[in-house]
């Protein structure tokens, strides 16, 4: 535990208890259920509400002008925007050029139907998380301000892109 900055309370100044990066990542806060873990891809508590990002429109595109498309999905949740993502593609018969993966603390993931190929959970800190590949699209919603070097995540999810991929992610109100 760090003593990080001084707080008044009653006429007293007590020292702030922050935890270490490993106790953080661990912690029960993280994990919660009410930020994250039930996510849409489109609609009110959504990727395209939060991110400004609809992932149809967006994967869509990459399979227009690039023939493919690979989203990596921090801090995913239940899975459940990237779930509806991949059932979109197997209903439209795109999943054969796209692998959509996502990444969370919690083995918490929804099932994944038979019929959807193109999907994977995998589970895992994004502190910890070291990319194995390239990806056109990676997201981290609510994920970052539970990370104590929000920079060093960033900058992994930057160096993990193609060369026309993207980051996007939101530690809350802000976006980066």
């Amino acid at each position: 535990m760090l003593n990080f900055f001084l707080k008044k309370k009653n006429n007293y100044i007590d020292l702030m208890k922050l935890l270490m990066e490993n106790e953080l990542v661990m912690s029960a806060v993280v994990a919660n259920n009410r930020m994250n873990r039930e996510r849409n891809a489109t609609g009110v508590n959504s990727y395209e509400n939060d991110l400004s990002f609809h992932p149809e429109q967006v994967m869509r595109h990459y399979l227009d002008q690039f023939g493919h498309v690979k989203w990596m999905d921090l801090c995913c949740g239940e899975g459940k925007a990237l779930l509806q993502s991949a059932v979109y593609l197997a209903e439209n018969s795109l999943q054969h050029r796209a692998a959509l993966i996502g990444v969370d603390l919690i083995d918490g993931f929804q099932s994944i139907p038979e019929n959807v190929t193109c999907l994977q959970w995998q589970v895992g800190s994004v502190v910890n998380w070291i990319a194995d590949d390239r990806y056109d699209i990676i997201t981290c919603v609510h994920g970052l301000h539970y990370v104590g070097d929000k920079l060093s995540v960033i900058q992994k999810c930057c160096k993990a892109l193609t060369e026309q991929g993207f980051f996007q992610g939101s530690p809350g109100s802000a976006k980066y």
